[in-house]
């Protein structure tokens, strides 16, 4: 039979606290590097929507004057976004989890 041992009176609460904090600058990172490989994908379909309009045709009534231009920026940018929130490519996941795992293998 195992003694009952307190493991708060042998850690004491300062370090208890430590390793809490620990933990969350953990999950802090993480949640950092998931926002930053959603920009990278978002950032990427941007890219895409912005060379696929450049290689159409430029005529029509909306294509001649500068806010349509500025207009379909805009919305390239928005749907960009949304399609990298969703992870619609897979881009960021794919960052994610290789950027994840090597900060895990430094960290050992």
């Amino acid at each position: 039979m195992m003694p009952n041992v307190n493991l708060d009176s042998l850690a004491g609460p300062r370090l208890l606290d430590s390793v809490g904090k620990v933990v969350e600058a953990s999950v802090e990172e993480r949640v950092r590097l998931r926002k930053a490989t959603t920009k990278v994908e978002g950032q990427f379909i941007g890219m895409l929507l912005k060379q696929m309009h450049a290689s159409t045709q430029k005529n029509g009534l909306f294509e001649q004057r500068p806010e349509a231009a500025t207009f379909r920026e805009m919305f390239d940018e928005a749907v960009a976004d949304s399609l990298a929130e969703r992870g619609a490519f897979g881009i960021g996941d794919i960052l994610f989890k290789a950027l994840s795992r090597k900060a895990e293998e430094q960290s050992k």
